[in-house]
């Protein structure tokens, strides 16, 4: 919990920026205009659809990664929550 909380600040840097990469749908939009790149065939080397469609996938998991460590870190500093039955 302690190496997540010494990170905390970048990490939310670096979602804020994923977010800025959203358009108004929330869904990845280049905004930045970058080469993406996913992996070394063709579809995924560029800023082709496939990629997109890739980065997107992989912002939803770094998105759903970082509310459930948020969420494991406020109950870890509220112990009224942290004794709770369902919490142990």
């Amino acid at each position: 919990m302690q190496q997540l909380e010494s990170v905390h600040e970048r990490l939310v840097q670096l979602l804020r920026y994923m977010e800025s990469e959203l358009d108004n749908r929330k869904l990845y939009a280049n905004t930045t205009k970058t080469s993406a790149y996913v992996d070394w065939s063709p579809d995924l080397n560029g800023d082709t659809p496939e990629s997109r469609m890739a980065t997107q996938f992989e912002f939803m998991r770094a998105f759903a990664t970082a509310s459930t460590c948020c969420a494991s870190c406020m109950i870890h500093r509220m112990p009224t929550l942290s004794r709770s039955p369902r919490t142990r």
